[in-house]
């Protein structure tokens, strides 16, 4: 019976987190919705966010989002930190203080004993989750329902920084249209007011734009 609840609970969790992401376009949003809800349903300490400060060639990490606000002792990491090595042949990995290797992915003051929950979000970067309740770490089969969700919150991202960047060129080009037109409009009032017959032709010699003292 316990178990049985257990699996309803996980189900409605994997529900809310799915309804958490992708309800907006700003990528800080969908990380605070995400794991803000992701935290008070798993009893987590706080989660965080790294992502490649250069998404095509990337030669460090940064810290993208945290919640809650926690103190990071670092919010930079290089590309061969144990952390980006480990995933790059695995989907995510659990790390307890009794591990070797905890020291390296302990970049928060005032951690203390505890086990962290790292995922791969793709191409874009990782996602650490902290509890300080759980001593022998996660569970496998916790682990592999959370990278689902994980998974539809790297999408999500991913759609947020395409539209960011869309509309970044969009606005550029809007820009650059603007400053043509107003180019083109200066040097027709120049041709214009120009008291000599100023005439243009393209390359086979044909006469294409002329001002009004050539028309004359």
């Amino acid at each position: 019976m316990a178990e049985r609840v257990k699996i309803i609970q996980d189900i409605s969790l994997l529900y809310e987190l799915s309804l958490s992401i992708g309800t907006t376009l700003d990528p800080q949003e969908n990380c605070y919705s995400f794991l803000r809800t992701l935290i008070s349903r798993k009893s987590l300490n706080f989660g965080a966010i790294w992502l490649k400060n250069k998404p095509e060639a990337s030669d460090n990490y940064g810290l993208f989002y945290i919640y809650p606000q926690f103190r990071a002792s670092e919010t930079t990491i290089p590309n061969d930190h144990y952390i980006i090595q480990e995933l790059n042949t695995k989907p995510f990995v659990c790390a307890t203080v009794q591990d070797a290797h905890y020291a390296d992915v302990l970049h928060e003051t005032k951690v203390g004993k505890g086990a962290y929950a790292i995922f791969k979000m793709g191409d874009l970067g990782f996602l650490k989750l902290f509890a300080a309740n759980r001593p022998h770490g996660f569970s496998q089969i916790e682990m592999e329902q959370l990278k689902q969700v994980v998974d539809k919150l790297s999408t999500s991202l991913s759609g947020c920084f395409a539209h960011i960047q869309l509309k970044k060129e969009t606005e550029h080009r809007q820009i650059a249209q603007q400053a043509l037109s107003e180019s083109e409009n200066r040097l027709r009032r120049i041709i214009d007011s120009s008291q000599d017959a100023v005439v243009t032709s393209d390359e086979a010699g044909n006469a294409i734009e002329w001002s009004m003292r050539a028309e004359k």
